[in-house]
Order: C-alpha cells, then structure tokens, then sequence
C-alpha cells in the first residue's frame, strides 16, 4: 500500500512538473516576444521605407521608395513576426522534447509499480499456499495420527499389541448360545 502511495505521489508530481513546464513556457515565450517586439519596433527603418501620415485617420502608413508599396504595418513587425514564429517553432520542439522525457519517465515508473505489484501478488500468493499447507498439516493430520499410523505400519509389535488389544477391549463381544 506504501508502494501504491509513492508511486501515485510521484506520478501527480510528474503530471504537475508537465503542466509547470507548459506555463512556463508560455510565460517565458511572452516575455521574450514582448522584449523581441519592443526592440524590433524601436529599430531604424530601412532606408527604402519611410513613415507617412494618413490625412483621413491622422495614423501612420509606411511608403516603400522603391516599390510604391504601402502598408498600416510597420515594416519591422514582419520581421518580428517572422522571428516569432521561428523562435516559437524551436521552443514548441525542446518543450515537446522535455515533456516526452517526463512521460517516458512516468511510463517507467507505472511499468515498474506494475512488477513490484506482481511480485509482490506473487510473494503473498506463495505465503498463503505455505500457511494453509502448514494450518492443513497442524489440523487435518495431527501428530498422534501420524505417529499412530507409523506404528502401525512399520512400528513395533508390542505398540501393536497394546493397539490391538485396546480395539478388542472396546468391541463389544458378540451374543454366544444361551
């Protein structure tokens, strides 16, 4: 039962630990992306962009000298979006890498529950057969018997003489002719 206890104890744990893991992934992602974001953002444009004013809404629109291309987006954004998605895939991949080594553990320790169980089931099994041979031998085939039945068959005649003539004292003796 203490066994079940641990090893149930430590499985929560391990579950716990994965579910940590993934929050803290997640905390640490947003803080890098926020930090990655600010630093993209507050770099120099590239020279063949430049900021214009939007006279409809009073924002702020970005004028490609060599494309003509125009865009609500900062130029940078793309690039901090990109960098995003690259940094996130890596970081989805050691975070999967870490939570398998945490499930693989937990496999382990459920396979290794399961054969202590077993063993133990065994042991127990074992000790139950041994117990109700011994109760069996002390009940069902007392030592008198035994020492009776030894006599008997191989003992000595005078023990079988005093047996044979305490079987005639209590036979009762037939009727003769009256």
């Amino acid at each position: 039962v203490l066994v079940e206890l641990n090893v149930a104890k430590e499985l929560n744990s391990v579950q716990n630990d994965a579910a940590r893991e993934k929050e803290d992934f997640e905390a640490a992602f947003a803080k890098w992306s926020k930090g990655m974001r600010k630093h993209t953002l507050n770099r120099k444009l590239h020279s063949d962009w430049i900021p214009q004013m939007d006279p409809s809404t009073g924002g702020t629109y970005f004028f490609n000298l060599k494309t003509a291309e125009t865009t609500h987006e900062n130029p940078n954004a793309r690039v901090a979006r990109a960098t995003e998605k690259r940094q996130r895939a890596k970081g989805e991949a050691n975070l999967s890498e870490r939570l398998k080594r945490l499930e693989v553990y937990a496999h382990g320790l459920e396979e290794k529950h399961a054969d202590e169980m077993r063993a133990f089931e065994v042991a127990v099994a074992r000790e139950m057969i041994e117990t109700t041979l011994g109760w069996r031998r002390a009940c069902c085939f007392p030592t008198y018997y035994r020492a009776n039945r030894a006599s008997v068959a191989g003992g000595s005649s005078r023990t079988s003489t005093r047996a044979a003539s305490a079987a005639a004292s209590v036979a009762p003796t037939p009727p003769g002719p009256v």
